[in-house]
């Protein structure tokens, strides 16, 4: 595959390229490829593989951060009694058990995420923005009003060392 890659950036077809993997390995091995920029994969409080963030670091590329918000719960507009529609993924999810842990735990973390007056999915975006120069949260939107709150993460300074290291003593307990 990175040959082809190659092969299209040698012919003038694209300059550059980007792979979608939660495999640091496998991520690695596309950074070494000297036209690989980027690469997505899933990241926020409570999912995803946080040596990515060292391999995008240490090759220079940049961390597209798929599932930001955590399918929603990161929203802060959930309680246990909120329903999904039958052909929505989320329908399946047991609230009473992992996910309503990790909502527990978005509780726990409201104060630090609202802080200056972010929202809780404001702070989820600024936290991922805080933890490596290199993350680019890509959330997914249904609303214009989702957008605007969404691109209001950037108004916020990144948390500091103290704050982000609160943050992953309330959020590591239950990360996968």
């Amino acid at each position: 595959m990175l040959g082809a890659l190659e092969e299209l950036v040698a012919a003038g077809r694209i300059a550059a390229f980007g792979w979608s993997t939660d495999d640091p390995e496998r991520a690695a091995a596309f950074g070494r490829s000297p036209h690989g920029v980027a690469v997505e994969h899933r990241l926020n409080l409570f999912e995803g593989d946080r040596r990515m963030l060292d391999v995008c670091e240490e090759l220079g590329m940049a961390s597209l951060n798929r599932t930001p918000l955590g399918m929603g719960l990161l929203s802060g507009a959930w309680n246990r009694a909120t329903r999904f529609a039958a052909d929505d993924i989320r329908s399946t999810w047991d609230l009473e058990s992992e996910p309503g842990r990790r909502m527990d735990a978005v509780e726990d973390l409201r104060g630090l995420l609202t802080a200056d007056g972010a929202t809780v999915a404001q702070g989820a975006l600024r936290w991922l923005l805080s933890v490596s120069p290199r993350t680019v949260p890509l959330p997914g939107i249904r609303t214009v009003a989702q957008a605007t709150e969404n691109a209001g993460a950037m108004r916020f300074a990144p948390f500091d060392a103290a704050t982000l290291a609160r943050i992953e003593e309330l959020a590591s307990p239950i990360r996968v």
